[in-house]
């Protein structure tokens, strides 16, 4: 059992040892939360990863490589803002092809924290959208999100057709909209800027948690590869959740 002076840190004062050191999980670590576990990042990773297996106590993922996270970051880091994108609410962009017709796309900031997506399910058998209407389901291992229209529209034609088309060409479908619709949903370039800022800050906090945590104590049979596996499904999906809904 834990005793109390195991949480005090003797070289600071009035700072205490996160939980997960004083069970020599971590070697260093402070708690930044006053012990509230229950919405700690941190600890959220921990206990996904350390009681994922609760017959084993084992998540079996290597945790002392980051390659997974870095190309994350990678991918979030190159995305630039482009003036030929118009950014809107729930993580979509549009892209004037011409007259008011216009290709309809997912955000590259949630297209970069996109884990493998197994299936769609699409409704886009719909010719015209009203604000919060369902556009596209996207399922995988985690869980699933909904990306509902920011705005009204009309379908023209829809250009996805398989998991790999979201992630390769980015584009859902090509729309026709009035320029009212557009300007009452669109973002400025200043809150995209926060809102990658925001996720890339998230992530190198992953790593750096990451970093902290002793290896040896979970197994290493198998390699992560996916964002979910290191913070658990439920919040994975509430982090893509923030980025449509933002």
């Amino acid at each position: 059992m834990l005793q109390g002076n195991q949480y005090k840190n003797y070289g600071r004062s009035g700072e205490f040892n996160c939980i997960w050191m004083a069970s020599n999980t971590i070697d260093y670590q402070m708690c930044e939360n006053e012990f509230d576990c229950e919405n700690c990042t941190f600890d959220k990773i921990l206990r996904n990863l350390v009681f994922k297996d609760s017959s084993k106590n084992q998540s079996g993922m290597v945790l002392n490589e980051t390659d997974f996270l870095d190309k994350i970051i990678s991918k979030l880091e190159d995305s630039k803002l482009d003036s030929k994108l118009i950014y809107l609410k729930n993580d979509l962009v549009i892209k004037h092809l011409f007259a008011n017709i216009y290709y309809l796309g997912i955000n590259p900031v949630t297209l970069s924290l996109l884990d493998s997506i197994k299936s769609i399910k699409d409704y886009m058998k719909k010719v015209y959208f009203n604000v919060d209407q369902t556009i596209v389901i996207l399922e995988g291992d985690w869980g699933q999100i909904t990306i509902k229209a920011p705005m009204s529209f009309l379908l023209l034609d829809k250009l996805i057709w398989t998991p790999e088309d979201i992630v390769n060409r980015q584009w859902l479908t090509l729309i026709v909209i009035n320029q009212s619709e557009i300007i009452d949903s669109q973002i400025s370039a200043e809150d995209w800027k926060k809102g990658k800022a925001k996720y890339l800050k998230i992530l190198n906090e992953y790593k750096n948690f990451c970093l902290k945590i002793n290896p040896s104590l979970i197994a290493t049979s198998e390699k992560m590869k996916y964002l979910y596996q290191l913070i658990g499904k439920t919040e994975y999906v509430k982090l893509l959740e923030n980025t449509v809904n933002d």
